[in-house]
């Protein structure tokens, strides 16, 4: 019976799986406030990560390795970086893009910068009504449709603005020894 050359993990296994695991009570978190669409979210953002891995992976020597669990990781912190109520296809193009990033440059490892990043940046710059407006905590929001949801957005940078109340107070001119009012 032929021996099967045993299948070695990746140097960086413990850390993307540590990630995955750290990234469970920040999804549990935001299940407790929008229900359980992004638990679904992470469920599609990985399993298209990982198809698109095991396509794009003839694009280095080295195969698909079944073994690092790099993609999955960057997709479910995309999800976890995108609002609740982000469409179904802007989640599966973000994990695509993540996964082209990383291939693209080589990769567990050979990014220039973090595939995840990248991800959102071109799905923000795609469909930022999408991306960058949030639902209120404690929207329950329905699996499949979530576009009726009571959407918000984030403050925009810039001075402070006064919120009524007291004004600053003026400084007056003081009065010098020997110019008092008779």
């Amino acid at each position: 019976m032929p021996r099967h050359p045993k299948i070695e993990r990746s140097a960086n296994y413990t850390y993307y799986a540590d990630l995955l695991w750290c990234s469970v009570p920040l999804l549990a978190l935001s299940c407790y406030y929008y229900g359980l669409r992004p638990a679904l979210l992470a469920a599609v953002a990985a399993v298209t990560a990982y198809l698109c891995d095991g396509i794009l992976s003839p694009l280095h020597a080295r195969g698909y390795q079944s073994h690092e669990p790099s993609s999955e990781c960057f997709a479910v912190l995309l999800v976890l970086l995108l609002p609740a109520s982000a469409p179904y296809y802007v989640v599966v193009a973000g994990a695509i893009v993540a996964v082209f990033v990383k291939e693209a440059f080589g990769g567990e490892g050979h990014y220039p910068f973090h595939p995840s990043a990248a991800a959102l940046a071109v799905v923000g710059i795609s469909w930022p009504d999408q991306v960058f407006f949030y639902p209120t905590p404690g929207t329950m929001l329905p699996l499949w449709d979530a576009s009726s949801a009571a959407l918000s957005t984030r403050r925009r940078a810039g001075p402070p603005q006064s919120r009524g109340g007291a004004q600053p107070r003026q400084r007056r001119p003081q009065k010098r020894a020997g110019q008092g009012g008779q």
